[in-house]
């Protein structure tokens, strides 16, 4: 189990330092999408299937595409599901607080698709993603699942009502409890990074800091239709139960494919004497902050800048400092 914060502490570098880090050349693209991106600003309360927000994805692919009594998706704020929860909305231009929701009762199922475009998850690369399941009954399922052109389940990670631990994980050695989860109305997020030889790392951190973030990993499910990850599935699986209204709804955020490996400060250039750019990997989607020191044994860390939204890509930022700096330290930090 990885203890830390949800906030996410990227390298630091000293102002002398140039070094880079190779980004992947192949696999997926970097890819990014919000409930409050303008694709859906059209869809508060609506169906949003077949549209495509953000960048780097195909077109939602929605079952059922359209509302039934049992089962469909619309826009809407995660906030009002299990008794009125903390929520993993993002605000749209129009300042609705919102995320992709989910309803599935009597016995239905729910599913949300969203194709990669590029290639398949290639080593190094990410998927991440916000998920708030609301309320969950006995043996009712709420999660994702990463999956193969055929639609085949390679590793998927959920929800499970009443069990202890309270996330489930099914990959190549089946299905297992995800030990150290418990239940959290307020959301969590889900990263899961492809290794070598279809081996797979993940980590689950909950949004209200209920249990510290949880690590684990493991190995693709080998599929007849191969193990290239090409998509990710929204699901609600609900077997039985007939609990209905928005206490039971699913929803989901903030969904990003990246490169793993770049995230940190990658170079520090001194311009003119008096200004250093510092260029860092970025986190798609996340808000990433600069911050400063002139030494690492006594004194603080101090904000240069702030709120940056991260592209994926690497990014540069810039500082003036006096000619009599000796030296000065930088590093970056980001949060969703």
């Amino acid at each position: 189990m990885e203890k830390g914060r949800v906030r996410l502490l990227l390298m630091v570098a000293a102002i002398v330092l140039s070094t880079t880090l190779a980004l992947c050349a192949f696999g997926a693209n970097t890819a990014f999408d919000s409930a409050a991106d303008p694709a859906y600003t059209n869809s508060l309360g609506n169906n949003f299937s077949g549209l495509n927000g953000g960048t780097g994805f195909a077109a939602w692919v929605l079952s059922p595409a359209s509302f039934t009594p049992s089962n469909g998706w619309y826009t809407g704020s995660s906030t009002n599901n299990a008794g009125g929860s903390g929520g993993i909305d993002a605000v749209d231009s129009a300042g609705h607080h919102v995320a992709w929701g989910g309803y599935a009762n009597s016995g239905a199922t729910s599913t949300a698709v969203r194709a990669f475009t590029g290639s398949f998850l290639s080593v190094g690369q990410t998927f991440r993603i916000d998920l708030d399941n609301g309320y969950v009954e006995s043996n009712d399922e709420v999660g994702v699942a990463l999956q193969n052109l055929s639609g085949q389940t390679l590793v998927r990670v959920f929800a499970m009502g009443y069990a202890s631990p309270y996330i489930q994980v099914e990959d190549a050695d089946g299905v297992g409890a995800l030990s150290g989860t418990a239940y959290t109305p307020n959301g969590l997020f889900l990263e899961i990074t492809l290794g070598a030889g279809n081996t797979y790392t993940a980590r689950i951190t909950p949004y209200d800091h209920s249990y510290p973030p949880t690590s684990f990993s493991g190995s693709l499910i080998n599929q007849p239709g191969g193990e290239g990850i090409a998509e990710a599935m929204l699901f609600l699986y609900n077997p039985a139960a007939n609990n209905s209204g928005p206490n039971w709804d699913a929803f989901y955020n903030n969904m990003a494919v990246f490169t793993q490996s770049p995230y940190g400060v990658t170079a520090v250039n001194v311009i003119g004497g008096t200004n250093t750019v510092v260029s860092f990997g970025s986190i798609p989607g996340a808000l990433h902050e600069l911050q400063n020191r002139s030494d690492l044994v006594t004194g603080t860390w101090s904000s240069v800048t702030n709120n940056i939204v991260g592209t994926g890509g690497t990014m540069q930022l810039k500082e003036l400092f006096s000619a009599r700096q000796q030296q000065r330290f930088y590093r970056v930090e980001a949060a969703y």
